[in-house]
């Protein structure tokens, strides 16, 4: 299947095929230019890019996701917090599951293309907790996503990182009480 991008005509597969390969490629898994191969340029760093490409492994959790087609959708929306507003409008909030992994606070702009401003995730948060449904959330441990989701379940997850710089950080997992 074909798709216009400006001038260019692109095939959608070829496209999700380009952007799992650098996902799986890249540094953190960003599908951005600035974040660079994982291991580095020269393959040097204590984790490569065939730490993250086991064909046998990804094979399997795409055979997953094609069993179940049928009960996912993806929406190609520019504002996904829209797409959480209206899902109670729609009469589907009881029926889908939400789970949202935004840019991060403090870091997103050095590691997105396009990241969050302060009322961005503050907008999440309203829709979020407007929400009759179902949703979790991950983020990293910011004062203001403390804030934001005050008197929600907070949990927080210690993230090991042995790209580049090896460190610990904490990413928060936050659920509705």
């Amino acid at each position: 299947m074909e798709r216009s991008y400006g001038d260019a005509e692109v095939d959608q597969f070829e496209l999700a095929y380009a952007a799992f390969v650098v996902n799986r490629c890249s540094f953190s898994g960003i599908v951005a230019g600035t974040s660079g191969a994982i291991g580095g340029t020269r393959q040097n760093g204590t984790n490569t890019v065939a730490s993250r490409f086991n064909p046998s492994s990804l094979e399997q959790r795409l055979r997953v996701v094609h069993e179940l087609r049928t009960r996912l959708r993806i929406l190609d929306a520019e504002d996904g917090v829209a797409c959480i507003e209206e899902l109670d409008t729609a009469g589907l909030a009881r029926d889908v599951f939400v789970f949202c992994d935004p840019p991060y606070v403090e870091d997103a702009p050095r590691l997105y293309e396009r990241s969050f401003e302060t009322e961005d995730h503050r907008r999440l948060a309203q829709a979020l907790r407007r929400l009759s449904g179902s949703w979790a959330l991950t983020y990293d441990d910011h004062p203001l996503v403390r804030e934001l989701y005050d008197g929600m379940r907070v949990s927080a997850l210690p993230m090991p990182h042995r790209a580049g710089r090896a460190h610990e950080d904490v990413e928060l997992l936050i659920t509705p009480r």
